[in-house]
């Protein structure tokens, strides 16, 4: 696996522990290092299938 997937890898990680923890989709993003939500939800649907939103109601 190249350095930057497992960079993405760990930060997506990261933020579905942020989701599960409540925190909102826009406060994940930034603490999980993406530049703005949207950049992240995009991001995020992409390698997960759903939604951050989606995933922060599970």
């Amino acid at each position: 696996m190249p350095p930057k997937a497992y960079i993405e890898s760990l930060r997506l990680k990261y933020a579905d522990e942020l989701l599960a923890g409540g925190f909102s989709v826009t406060d994940t993003a930034r603490m999980a290092g993406y530049s703005d939500a949207y950049h992240f939800s995009k991001i995020y649907k992409s390698k997960r299938g759903i939604t951050p939103s989606e995933r922060r109601k599970k």
